[in-house]
């Protein structure tokens, strides 16, 4: 069953792949139906729970995008929201996520958590922007600057207590949100490539049970090899329970 369930989580993958490799030659004047009024289901009542934590890219392991729990931002209280600007030791390519009621150095905060390009992770308060703690992978100053990059959104574990997030060298790291650091225990940080120079750490995190799952993909600049790992890294002890290999060859016309 496992082996069967990383096969099509491969195959996703792959697909993903095969479309970012063709998509510059996919035909532009493609037909796009429009869907009748009659079709379009009417809008249901939203439900009474509330919408607290979003905890992954996506929202959950479905990449649902979307729920009908409310959010608390109605047409009486919408006027109240207001624009912060924050100042962050990086850029941020990835999405963000948020947990509500978090305890973090004692205290309970909503916070946001983010990593940027670099691989530095942060946690911020979201009422105040207040960042409550930076980790900073080893090695930082060896690609700070460089080409070699990540935009893996970082994950949630379902327990509250830690979060995933990659770093341009080819790990994932497991971090205390409690204080941003780093789980160094069984195997963490998990390595999922050896060569991050050609591999790079893109794809949001995401989580199947007992496992993160992670995957590599290519660089810009259209530069071989053309290949990927879907990973199963055990949430527990940070070993490897599988690993898929995809290879995309590519020959010009």
């Amino acid at each position: 069953m496992r082996a069967r369930h990383l096969m099509r989580l491969a195959c996703a993958a792959t697909s993903s792949l095969l479309l970012a490799a063709c998509g510059s030659s996919a035909p532009a004047d493609i037909p796009t139906p429009t869907a009748s009024r009659a079709a379009i289901p009417a809008t249901g009542t939203a439900s009474a729970g509330r919408l607290l934590d979003w905890p992954e890219f996506g929202l959950d392991p479905q990449r649902s995008d979307v729920s009908e729990r409310t959010t608390g931002i109605t047409s009486a209280n919408v006027a109240h929201l207001r624009r912060m600007t924050v100042t962050l030791a990086g850029t941020v390519d990835s999405s963000p996520i948020y947990l509500h009621g978090v305890l973090i150095a004692g205290a309970t905060h909503n916070v946001i958590v983010i990593t940027t390009t670099y691989g530095r992770t942060l946690a911020l308060d979201a009422d105040s922007a207040r960042t409550l703690w930076t980790f900073t992978p080893a090695g930082y100053g060896g690609w700070a600057g460089s080409s070699q990059i990540t935009t893996t959104s970082p994950l949630a574990d379902p327990g509250r207590r830690f979060v995933y997030a990659a770093s341009p060298d080819g790990l994932i790291h497991k971090l205390s949100l409690a204080t941003g650091s780093e789980d160094r225990s069984g195997a963490w940080p998990a390595r999922i490539t050896r060569d991050p120079s050609r591999e790079k750490l893109a794809a949001a995190l995401n989580i199947d049970g007992p496992d993160v799952l992670a995957s590599t993909g290519g660089y810009y600049g259209d530069a071989p090899p053309y290949q990927g790992h879907l990973v199963l890294i055990d949430r527990a002890s940070g070993r490897l329970r599988a690993v898929f290999n995809t290879c995309l060859l590519y020959t010009s016309p």
